[in-house]
């Protein structure tokens, strides 16, 4: 016969059990703070790793000029602001770099280009970058300057298209998470009031849009002068907005094509303006590097530069004296504040400039004297 167990074995056997079940407990708990803690690590690192290995892409970006490439991307978000970029927690500074990107690229593939912003001397190299699930819509720009814009854009045609304003409000919704809208505002149009239907239900943060307004007609690139503004929008609703969160002023001049593309690319008003700035703030310090370089020049015995008495604006000694004597550096500096912000209604004295430098560094070139830049 089998005896009967006391009520002592089984608080023992449930006590067994009880201890069991916390020391698993434990014990798994232990595991799973060390797996937790090793994968933050792994993905710390991970994320370290690949902040510096996009610093050595934008670092040969920045360097080569009229470059295209498409850049595998591991499977998390690149965030740009104006000066820097982050994967994770892990961030890392552009350094000089100008880059012209959305907010977030969210892809397995970048695309990159750069071209040269030259005031005439080549100040920076502008870097573009998206992704192809990235759109972009181009409203009632002509072939020519579509031929420009194509030029200047990274490789693959699939994420952008060009369209004329009577076909805008069939454009449907492709389900990508940024959508930017380009207008042509040429001869006072107006923006859309709307959006096209499909996008109503779009979250307002994926969709944003320029406009570039003047007169006149766009042909070539060298079109793109001061005399164009643009001015930025977000979605509201079924509506457009104008996007100045954080702006000074409500528009912005166009210096040059590159900048147009910029606009194009920029994330936002914001961080269009703010890389503007760097790039300015660039400009003002190159500006001075020539500036001094012809001081040098004025003070080298082989040109024995002499101020004339009669006129201090005149020089004796050998011909090259007169170009060295040049001043538009030192105004193209003068015009940027030390914010990085142009001095107000001078941007079209940077063109003006621009085109004397021009013509003396030819005329410095046509004497055999050093060039100005």
């Amino acid at each position: 016969m089998f005896k009967k167990k006391g009520k002592k074995g089984v608080v023992e056997v449930q006590f067994n059990w009880i201890f069991v079940m916390i020391a698993g407990g434990l014990i798994l708990f232990f595991f799973t703070t060390i797996i937790s803690g090793q994968k933050a690590t792994s993905e710390k690192k991970l994320n370290t790793d690949l902040v510096n290995q996009f610093e050595l892409i934008f670092a040969g970006q920045g360097v080569a000029t009229g470059t295209k490439n498409q850049i595998d991307l591991p499977p998390v978000p690149l965030q740009f602001g104006c000066s820097d970029y982050a994967i994770g927690e892990q961030a890392k500074t552009l350094g000089n770099a100008v880059v012209f990107s959305p907010a977030v690229i969210d892809s397995k593939k970048m695309l990159t280009s750069t071209l040269a912003w030259q005031v005439p001397f080549k100040v920076s190299n502008f870097v573009y970058l998206t992704a192809p699930n990235v759109k972009y819509y181009f409203v009632d720009f002509s072939p020519d300057i579509q031929q420009i814009i194509t030029g200047g854009m990274p490789l693959g045609d699939e994420y952008y298209q060009f369209l004329n304003r009577i076909d805008y409000e069939d454009i449907v919704y492709e389900r990508n998470p940024t959508v930017k809208f380009i207008f042509n505002m040429f001869g006072g149009a107006d923006i859309p009031t709307r959006l096209p239907e499909s996008f109503f239900d779009v979250s307002d943060e994926q969709v944003r849009a320029v406009a570039l307004e003047g007169e006149g007609y766009l042909a070539t690139s060298r079109d793109f002068t001061p005399t164009l503004r643009l001015k930025f929008y977000k979605k509201e609703g079924t509506g457009w907005v104008p996007d100045t969160e954080g702006l000074q002023g409500d528009a912005f001049s166009v210096l040059k094509f590159e900048t147009f593309l910029g606009a194009v690319f920029a994330g936002n008003a914001e961080l269009f303006q703010c890389n503007m700035r760097r790039a300015l703030l660039r400009l003002k310090y190159v500006a001075n590097v020539y500036d001094q370089k012809l001081n040098l020049l004025v003070g080298n015995q082989k040109y024995n530069c002499i101020l004339s008495t009669d006129d201090d604006d005149a020089t004796i000694g050998d011909p090259c004296c007169e170009i060295f004597q040049t001043t538009e550096f030192s105004e193209m500096s003068g015009l940027i504040q030390p914010n990085g912000m142009l001095e107000a209604n001078r941007d079209l004295e940077l063109t003006r400039l621009e085109t004397l430098l021009q013509g003396k560094n030819e005329n410095a070139m046509r004497g055999s004297c050093p060039t100005l830049y």
